[in-house]
């Protein structure tokens, strides 16, 4: 169960920001995250990079459990998460842009398919994706609530059909300007689960502002914490392609 949590968990990890003069009154996806990307990455160092790295940390207090965690991006769709569990087990869960697998230690690779394969290439599409327009078909403004102690507009923004998502709901900290809440419905083996994330802290990291704590509730509470961002760094496509599935000899 651990491991569909952490599979569930990692293809969500790019959380996003966003400002504005008053972001109620944003018509269309493509104007949301414009403005999104004019505040936290003026310069579209972010935007316009080929790749970024992630290196963080998941805690899990419920089961004693803290997780080391690295995400590797490459735009437009590609997407590789390597988690390290402090009782020794390795997981690797990857998107090549159409073929979804996970590798670990204890159960060995396997290919992901049906829905939750689905939402696996969505999230990898999402935190790809500086625009947004690509991927939603309509945002809706869903009136204003106080959030973790911030006054908070909601937004609701519907995924294109194609890719079989159930709609996202960000909830935007009105004095801040950031995201402070995030809720969804992720997909695992395990079937559908509903996803909370509170955005608490932001750090700048080389000139973009971006998430480094969050509290998440998926089935029990846990704080997911980024010490580094890393801008275009070399990754090979190679490291996005799923290994060989073991074949058993026959016999003879």
């Amino acid at each position: 169960m651990r491991k569909l949590i952490v599979m569930a968990l990692l293809g969500i990890l790019c959380l996003q920001v966003f400002s504005g003069d008053d972001i109620s009154k944003c018509k269309s996806v493509l104007e949301l995250f414009q403005t999104l990307n004019k505040s936290v990455d003026p310069s579209g160092k972010l935007a316009k990079a080929k790749t970024y790295k992630l290196i963080g940390r998941m805690i899990m207090p419920m089961h004693k459990m803290e997780i080391s965690l690295t995400v590797l991006n490459k735009r437009p769709n590609k997407q590789k998460n390597i988690s390290v569990f402090n009782n020794g087990l390795k997981m690797v869960t990857a998107c090549d842009g159409t073929v979804v697998w996970q590798k670990s230690n204890s159960t060995g690779t396997r290919k992901v398919t049906g829905n939750e394969r689905d939402f696996y290439i969505f999230a990898a599409r999402m935190d790809n994706d500086p625009n947004g327009k690509d991927l939603f078909e309509s945002i809706k403004f869903k009136g204003f609530e106080n959030v973790a102690g911030s006054h908070c507009v909601n937004f609701e923004l519907t995924p294109k059909k194609q890719f079989n998502v159930d709609p996202i709901f960000f909830s935007v900290d009105t004095k801040e300007i950031v995201v402070r809440r995030i809720k969804m419905t992720v997909v695992t083996g395990m079937g559908k689960i509903p996803f909370t994330c509170i955005n608490t802290k932001f750090r700048d990291f080389d000139g973009v502002k971006y998430p480094c704590e969050q509290e998440i509730m998926l089935m029990a509470p846990m704080k997911m914490v980024l010490d580094n961002l890393i801008i275009n760094p070399e990754i090979p496509d190679s490291e996005f392609a799923m290994p060989k599935l073991a074949t058993r000899k026959k016999k003879k």
